[in-house]
């Protein structure tokens, strides 16, 4: 060391803070390396001034000696975050020898220290540093932050390193006295879960039986969902959690399902998946009926199908969203409308189902739902409304022939009212043609007050004269119709022929004044003979 560089080193100790300060840069800037230089600078460090510290660690960083774990494991205790993080930083660095002196500064040291020192030493691969720290965790204190510290330094190790700390894991695992301490043992097979390691799950499983306590089983269950996630899961693991699945211990169903819901739809499970829908948790169910569904099996359609009638509303949801997801489940579905008759609210959820599947029903599926249709509209069933929604969705034409029938049916039993409402579901679903929308405005002025109203009513809006409105739109001969028609009255030709004869359209008023101008002829002393004529002379039509 020269006469220049002594001086520098010697500035360490002056009296004045900040030519120590700016000594200990310069040793920085400069990269001293000296057993002296160490020295001066363990010195700094011990000083209770925020900014020699830092300084010193900077000119510090870099430099290896035995010596620097001691004069830097202090700091780990500074309150000051910055410290505290070039501190650990520094001592990170070291290597091996200065792992082997932090490894004894954890004997006694206070619990921050102590955490500090595990974090710094996790980042090592030692094979001794890796043993003791995998003694810390059946420590109350640091066995958590242990097993956190290490499972934050796996991402960043190799292949290599990751199986030597599974190896050390599972030597812990086969240790008598290690395996007394709950704690320590879930801690290690939560640890051994994180390694994601396919050969793990057969130790796994094994600490997962009902021979374990509820702690170790439960992080045994958790444990399995990375390496199950990392690999194909074998039969006898998916077994096993859905056995877990309905443990007694609702913790550990929970935890079971939570593992199973990280992978794949069990495809050779069907019968564990239907098993465990009966089970005794509501959330495992849930799992189950979900599974089923993804499956997109239709072995399993029958047992998701049962669950629509469970007292459970979750259940029943469940089943029905895990039953939209079957391919092809539509015929099965139809097949349940005529055992559920009489329950409408069961048909609705068939119907809502059938729906997402109309694409793939078959003629003889539609014609059933027609024929179910027919039965409860003329049995007057509950289960009728939503049932010809249905068949209006998945076959317009079957919709359409039945509500036709039905009204004619009404209306040759002069129930009128009930025959336009009929017709009014036709119109409104655009299935009305030109023979049925004639017959659909016949039954309505039946069915209109025998007062009617004369005011100026919209023939676009006004539900009977809209159907006249279409029908003279397509050049039918409706007046010669309607004046052939038993069915309407003079009442009835007078309500259209005064509307029409207003009509700013020359076809629609000539309508009008042909109704009015046979009422004027026909009965020419009768009150609606007299207000016809003058009407038509009012408008200037006759």
């Amino acid at each position: 060391m020269d006469t220049t560089v002594k001086k520098i080193v010697g500035m360490l100790d002056d009296d004045r803070m900040d030519r120590r300060c700016a000594a200990a840069m310069v040793i920085g800037e400069l990269r001293l390396k000296d057993a002296e230089v160490v020295e001066a600078l363990g010195r700094c460090l011990a000083e209770d001034n925020r900014l020699l510290q830092l300084y010193a660690l900077e000119a510090l960083a870099g430099q290896k000696s035995p010596k620097i774990p001691a004069l830097v494991t202090p700091l780990l205790d500074s309150s000051d975050e910055e410290l505290r993080t070039q501190a650990a930083a520094l001592l990170a660095g070291q290597g091996s020898r200065a792992a082997a002196a932090l490894l004894k500064e954890l004997e006694g040291a206070p619990v921050a220290r102590r955490r500090a020192l595990v974090s710094i030493l996790a980042r090592g691969r030692e094979a001794e540093v890796m043993e003791k720290l995998l003694a810390l965790l059946p420590d109350p204190e640091l066995g958590e932050f242990t097993l956190n510290a290490l499972r934050s330094e796996l991402d960043h190790m190799s292949p290599e390193e990751v199986e030597a700390v599974r190896g050390y894991v599972t030597a812990q695992l086969k240790d008598r006295a290690w395996l007394a301490d709950l704690q320590g043992t879930a801690r290690t097979l939560r640890l051994l879960g994180y390694l994601r390691s396919p050969k793990s799950v057969k130790t796994l499983l094994a600490f997962a039986s009902d021979k374990n306590s509820v702690p170790v089983r439960l992080a045994a269950i958790a444990a399995l969902r990375r390496p199950l996630t990392a690999a194909p899961a074998s039969d006898e693991a998916l077994e096993a959690l859905l056995r877990h699945a309905d443990d007694a211990d609702p913790t550990l169903a929970r935890a079971a399902v939570d593992t199973l819901r990280v992978l794949p739809a069990p495809a050779g499970a069907a019968a564990g998946l239907l098993k465990l829908a009966e089970g005794r948790h509501p959330e495992a169910r849930k799992y189950a009926l979900e599974a089923l569904g993804r499956s997109g099996s239709q072995k399993v359609l029958k047992g998701i199908l049962a669950h629509l009638d469970s007292p459970d509303p979750a259940t029943r949801e469940t089943a029905a969203a895990s039953l939209a997801r079957v391919e092809g489940a539509g015929p099965a579905l139809v097949g349940e409308l005529e055992g559920s008759l009489q329950d409408p609210e069961r048909i609705r959820v068939l119907a809502r189902l059938i729906r997402r599947q109309a694409e793939g029903l078959k003629p003889a599926a539609r014609k059933n739902v027609a024929e179910l249709s027919l039965v409860a509209l003329e049995k007057e069933l509950p289960a009728a409304e939503p049932l010809l929604e249905l068949l209006a969705g998945i076959d317009p034409e079957s919709y359409a022939r039945i509500l036709g029938e039905r009204a004619q049916a009404h209306r040759k039993a002069k129930r009128f009212d009930q025959a336009a409402a009929v017709y009014a579901r036709l119109d409104t679903a655009g299935l009305l043609d030109d023979a049925s929308r004639y017959a659909a405005l016949v039954t309505s002025l039946c069915a209109l007050p025998s007062k009617k109203e004369l005011a100026r009513a919209s023939r676009t809006t006004d539900p009977v004269l809209r159907q006249l409105v279409a029908l003279l739109g397509r050049g039918e001969p409706v007046a010669s119709k309607l004046l052939k028609e038993k069915a309407l009255t003079p009442d009835d030709l007078f309500y259209i022929g005064f509307n029409f004869s207003e009509s700013k359209d020359e076809d629609e008023q000539a309508f009008g004044a042909e109704l009015l101008a046979h009422l004027a002829a026909t009965a020419p002393r009768s009150k609606l003979g007299r207000s016809a004529k003058n009407k038509l002379h009012l408008m200037g039509l006759d």
